[in-house]
C-alpha cells in the first residue's frame, strides 16, 4: 500500500494505485463516490486523481464522500508538491500523515505481525532515503526513479 501511495505521487495518472489508497486507511469514500467520480473522470478523459479537483465535480458529486475525497487529494497533492523540494521529508511526511502505524496495528493479525510490517515500512524509507541523496559510489536519484526501481522489483 505504501508503494502505491508513492506511485500516485509520482504519477497522478495512476488510477489503479489511487483505488488502492484512495481508502486505505478508511476515509468514509464509498463506492458510489468512486463511481461517480470515475464517471466524471471519464467524461472528462483526466484521471481520478485530477478530476477530484475540478470544479464542477460538485454538481455531480455532493455531502460527505465529495468533501472526504477532496479532503484526501488535496493533502496527497500538497506532499506531492513538497515531494519535488525535499522528496525525503515528504515521504517521512506521507507515512505520519496516513497514520500508516496506526492503520497496520488495526488491519494486522497480530501486534507482532503489525510490528514486522512496520519495520518492513521503515527499511523501505531507509532504502528509499539513501537511494534519494545517494553516496559516494551512487548519484542522487529523483523521487521518480526510486519509486520506479521499487514498483519493477515488486513485479519480478
Amino acid at each position: 500500500d505504501l508503494l502505491a501511495y508513492l506511485r500516485v505521487l509520482t504519477n497522478p495518472e495512476d488510477d489503479s494505485a489511487f483505488l488502492r489508497i484512495v481508502n486505505t486507511p478508511k476515509r468514509e469514500i464509498g463506492p458510489a463516490t468512486l463511481q461517480k467520480l470515475g464517471e466524471w473522470a471519464n467524461q472528462r478523459n483526466k484521471s481520478l486523481f485530477h478530476a477530484s479537483f475540478d470544479l464542477g465535480l460538485s454538481q455531480h458529486l455532493t455531502g460527505r464522500g465529495l468533501e472526504s475525497l477532496q479532503r484526501f487529494t488535496h493533502w496527497l497533492g500538497g506532499i506531492a508538491q513538497q515531494a519535488e523540494r525535499e522528496p525525503v521529508a515528504a515521504v517521512r511526511d506521507l507515512i505520519r500523515g496516513v497514520d500508516y502505524e496506526s492503520w497496520l496495528f488495526e488491519t494486522s493479525t497480530s501486534p507482532k505481525a503489525a510490528e514486522m510490517r512496520m519495520k518492513n515500512v521503515n527499511t523501505l524509507f531507509g532504502w528509499m532515503t539513501e537511494m534519494l541523496e545517494g553516496n559516494d559510489l551512487d548519484e542522487p536519484m529523483t523521487l521518480t526513479q526510486v519509486v520506479t526501481r521499487f514498483t519493477l522489483r515488486d513485479m519480478m
